[in-house]
């Protein structure tokens, strides 16, 4: 602490104190600015530390449309079309009737179908004209062959499970996970079909399928593709 302060009447000093006022008055001086030195700057750097604004971290940017987790891509091409439009400009070329299997179970509409038409080609076999369509949806897939089926290389008639279509002779495989194919009418010995599905359906529901396009077959008129 600094030394008090006597505020009165100063007494002159004595002889022996003359000595030693000058000195000590210095070394008093000396104590208090540096003490009050110390002060002044031990309250301008509290102040200071005190005005300083708390630090703040960065956050992370948000993006402005962030995409949400765990939707799956979308499954749809610029250059799909409507189903309907395939089947009516594949049968304009073809000469078998171009029909869609139906079943109130396993295929009950075609909505929510897009058709491929990079897969929607016919060609001419012999003295007629076959085709094929290539159908997607978001979960399951189709391809119908109209007019000639013949196996892709994956599987031949002693790999296939022989069965019939509404009368006429099938074979029908049975391919890993829930994929599946059928031709009918097939010759005996033979593994090549008139017409064919196969696609993302268990072996008795594809069969089913076959049959309710093999009705359609037999209701449809007669006609001339160049009509």
């Amino acid at each position: 602490m600094s030394p008090p302060l006597v505020v009165g009447r100063v007494e002159s000093p004595t002889a022996g104190e003359r000595s030693l006022c000058p000195r000590s008055l210095k070394n008093v001086r000396r104590f208090a600015v540096f003490f009050v030195t110390s002060v002044l700057a031990g309250c301008s750097a509290g102040g200071a530390e005190r005005a300083r604004p708390p630090a703040v971290a960065a956050a992370t940017p948000v993006p402005a449309n962030p995409e949400p987790s765990g939707e799956p891509r979308d499954w749809r091409r610029p250059r799909y079309v409507p189903v309907r439009e395939a089947v009516d400009r594949l049968a304009r070329h073809v000469d078998v009737p171009v029909v869609l299997p139906r079943h109130g179970v396993f295929l009950r509409s075609y909505r929510g179908w897009l058709a491929d038409p990079k897969h929607l080609s016919w060609s001419r076999r012999g003295d007629e004209t076959v085709g094929s369509l290539h159908l997607i949806s978001r979960r399951d897939y189709l391809w119908i062959s109209y007019g000639y089926a013949v196996p892709d290389g994956c599987g031949d008639r002693s790999s296939a499970v022989p069965t019939e279509v509404l009368g006429e002779p099938a074979l029908l495989w049975h391919h890993s996970g829930d994929h599946s194919t059928i031709f009918w009418p097939v010759r005996p010995h033979g593994r090549i079909g008139r017409f064919g599905l196969s696609g993302s359906f268990l072996g008795h529901e594809i069969h089913r399928l076959a049959e309710s396009m093999e009705t359609q077959i037999r209701a449809a008129p007669r006609h001339d593709p160049g009509c």
